[in-house]
């Protein structure tokens, strides 16, 4: 559906389209007439039935969110006026859509482009390139590559996304440095599971106070100078989150620590 692959889910199916039913666009209206008659006796397809007699009334244009609660989405299946050639785009409301689902739809039509994240004010976030449905680059914030791209599910922020399409550059040589899609979005939402646990250990402003208990290491963590580098910052009284703001790596990693650091006896709170 407008280049998602959608679950075989009804609830699922229901909100995108009244996420959808503020846009005018005909290959919009052409969607919903193909859905009411494939499927009338769906309630998704009573929805899009809805959202058709809608369409005969006067009402914003396409584009425009649509009223009584509907999330803000568009889809735009022209090329744009100020850009002659520029490939179609997609844009939607995050927290209807899940950045999660929302990447694995993108990796699974195999798109090439690119993906920007903006906040409820609009200023962007974030940001991922695609290349054949897999991870070519990510940014948010000071952090690039995978620690941007977990930092991005661990931390999930509403707001909008814009996706635009790519025509595949003909460059092979640097296919290696692209990462799959799956993996790594399963790989974000087992630390956004765990991060969550740690944080309800430490929270945001918490205060740590070193004890007479020698810190170990955190199994599996291998960077012995980003751990001496939080250990230090802690020891001198850095909050949790002045720790996540000012060490350069997601927060998974630095909460995970303190956690672990807490519960062995290193670190007290006060």
């Amino acid at each position: 559906l407008f280049g998602l692959a959608l679950h075989q889910n009804d609830q699922v199916l229901v909100r995108t389209i009244e996420a959808l039913s503020g846009t005018r666009a005909p290959a919009v209206k052409a969607a919903f007439e193909e859905i009411v008659s494939r499927f009338p006796e769906k309630e998704f397809a009573k929805t899009a039935s809805r959202a058709l007699g809608s369409f005969q009334k006067p009402g914003p244009a396409a584009g425009a969110a649509a009223g009584s609660g509907a999330a803000a989405a568009s889809v735009s299946s022209g090329t744009a006026a100020s850009s002659p050639g520029a490939a179609p785009s997609l844009t939607g409301d995050l927290e209807v859509f899940g950045l999660p689902a929302l990447l694995q739809s993108l990796s699974d039509s195999g798109q090439s482009g690119s993906l920007t994240l903006r906040d409820p004010r609009g200023q962007v976030f974030g940001g991922m390139r695609l290349k054949g449905g897999k991870l070519r680059a990510c940014q948010t914030g000071e952090l690039t590559g995978v620690d941007a791209f977990y930092q991005l599910l661990e931390r999930p922020s509403p707001g909008q996304f814009q996706f635009l399409k790519s025509a595949d550059a003909a460059d092979e040589s640097n296919t290696a440095s692209l990462k799959e899609i799956l993996p790594l979005t399963l790989e974000a939402m087992r630390r956004y599971d765990e991060l969550r646990q740690a944080a309800a250990l430490v929270p945001d402003d918490a205060k740590l106070a070193p004890t007479d208990v020698k810190p170990a290491p955190f199994p599996g963590e291998k960077d012995g100078l980003f751990q001496k580098d939080l250990w230090s910052r802690v020891s001198r009284g850095a909050t949790p989150r002045e720790c996540e703001a000012g060490i350069k790596t997601d927060a998974y990693r630095i909460r995970r620590l303190l956690a672990h650091w807490l519960e062995q006896g290193a670190l007290a709170l006060k």
